[in-house]
């Protein structure tokens, strides 16, 4: 069962914490998701902030 605190973005489940979190060993696949789950937090959102620069600097590797 969810948390009501949690957020359902597709198939994957976004908790709130999440944000907070500063990925690390980003893909560029990981990063991409990362934007679509993440995209209505924009800049304050680390996630979202972490996966737009890994994303602009062209660090994929893929």
């Amino acid at each position: 069962m969810s948390s009501p605190f949690q957020r359902h973005v597709g198939a994957a489940v976004v908790s709130p914490t999440a944000c907070s979190d500063e990925p690390n060993g980003l893909t560029y696949r990981q990063a991409r998701e990362m934007l679509r789950q993440h995209d209505i937090h924009g800049p304050q959102c680390r996630q979202w902030l972490a996966a737009a620069a890994y994303l602009s600097a062209g660090l994929d590797d893929e």
